[in-house]
């Protein structure tokens, strides 16, 4: 019959499977792997503490020359990568179990300020500065204080915001330990990003310059950045004891 015929489809149009798709898919599914329980998520959340604050005692033991041994530093700076992506992974898996709240609406026209980052900036700012005047020398920088003081301010405001924010999630009403130890991790954050600020702000031209130009001397002049952030890992071992009080203490009954 006209208009028909009996050879079968190309195979190009056969209905087939994507293998690269398949494995991205795979590779999806082994870096973020499914949520399995509240106590799985902190364990994997403490495991994130525990190897970055095992890093930051080394880069603080070390800080001396710590820069002279290419192998150690970037060993460490891998570990952090490590640490950090551990901690993504148990607060993805938190989450899933305790969804962050909803925000609540507002009157139409009305704008919500961030009143609490700008106060995290603008009083990081102040200690930037007032550290900087109290270890004297803060007019031979090698950055302009008005541009260095604001940059440790936003250091600051990047610690002290995701510090805030463990320490919120692992709050647990009724346990005054828990809470006491969340509040002091916070507080320690607050000091060491001052300092680590400090150095940030001087070296900022520093750091731009080389952004542009080489990153290999970016990433060794990073250094004094990460031999001012190591007494971290204060704030950590006071987040894996708060987080170990949460663990303890089921929430809403969900295991």
């Amino acid at each position: 019959m006209a208009g028909s015929s009996s050879e079968p489809p190309p195979e190009d149009s056969a209905p087939h499977s994507n293998p690269p798709s398949a494995a991205r898919a795979r590779s999806a599914r082994y870096l973020l792997p499914s949520p399995v329980s509240t106590v799985h998520a902190v364990v994997v959340l403490i495991l994130g503490f525990a190897v970055e604050g095992a890093t930051e005692v080394y880069q603080f033991l070390a800080r001396g020359d710590l820069v002279q041994g290419p192998l150690e530093y970037y060993t460490t700076l891998a570990t952090t990568v490590f640490g950090f992506y551990l901690m993504f992974l148990g607060l993805r898996e938190w989450h899933a179990f305790h969804p962050r709240p909803k925000r609540r609406t507002l009157t139409p026209g009305k704008r919500r300020w961030p009143w609490f980052g700008l106060s995290l900036w603008a009083g990081g700012t102040a200690m930037t500065g007032l550290l900087s005047i109290l270890l004297g020398g803060w007019e031979a920088q090698a950055t302009p204080f008005w541009v260095a003081w604001p940059v440790g301010g936003i250091v600051v405001l990047a610690f002290g915001n995701f510090f805030f924010g463990l320490r919120r999630e692992a709050h647990v009403p009724g346990s005054s330990w828990g809470n006491g130890l969340g509040w002091a991790s916070f507080t320690w954050s607050l000091g060491t990003a001052t300092v680590a600020g400090l150095v940030v702000g001087d070296r900022t031209l520093l750091l731009l310059t080389e952004f542009v130009t080489s990153w290999v001397a970016l990433i060794a002049s990073i250094g004094p950045i990460v031999v001012a952030m190591s007494p971290l890992f204060v704030t950590y071992a006071l987040l894996i004891a708060t987080f170990g009080l949460a663990l303890r203490i089921p929430r809403n009954g969900i295991p």
